[in-house]
């Protein structure tokens, strides 16, 4: 199903709502709630610094075989730019905010090929997507 130019138009705001609800939460506030952030974190710190794939906070600096390398990776280019920790949190968090939209814009495309569906429910679906609270949760954390 062809997209019309308004559902175009309805997206960019579902972005901006998403992006100002983002930002009200104070994201930097929920760092350290989970473990797995301070991992990324410290880990991409590492890779910064050429020390390798380790985990710096556990004694003895073993390799970081249980996490996922790809997202320290992406981290290594805020410790690189911004190394002055906790003030890079923010960027990271930006970094979060813009797969966000990435997700939520494939969430529309992928919607929007559904025949069943009309434009307005599209919107509809997509806007509860990018507004739901886990999504918004999870976006405001270093994971």
């Amino acid at each position: 199903m062809k997209t019309r130019p308004w559902s175009w138009l309805a997206l960019a705001v579902i972005l901006a709502l998403y992006v100002i609800s983002l930002v009200r939460l104070h994201p930097t506030n929920f760092f350290g709630l989970t473990e797995d952030d301070s991992i990324y974190f410290s880990s991409a710190k590492a890779l910064a610094h050429h020390q390798g794939y380790i985990l710096p906070n556990v004694p003895g600096d073993p390799p970081a075989t249980k996490y996922p390398i790809g997202y320290s990776f992406i981290l290594v280019h805020i410790w690189q730019q911004h190394p002055s920790f906790p003030a890079n949190i923010a960027a990271a968090l930006r970094v979060n905010a813009i797969f966000g939209c990435i997700f939520i814009v494939l969430i529309f495309l992928l919607v929007s090929r559904f025949k069943d569906l009309s434009p307005l429910e599209t919107i509809v679906l997509t806007a509860f997507c990018a507004l739901h609270p886990v999504l918004l949760f999870y976006s405001g954390n270093v994971l």
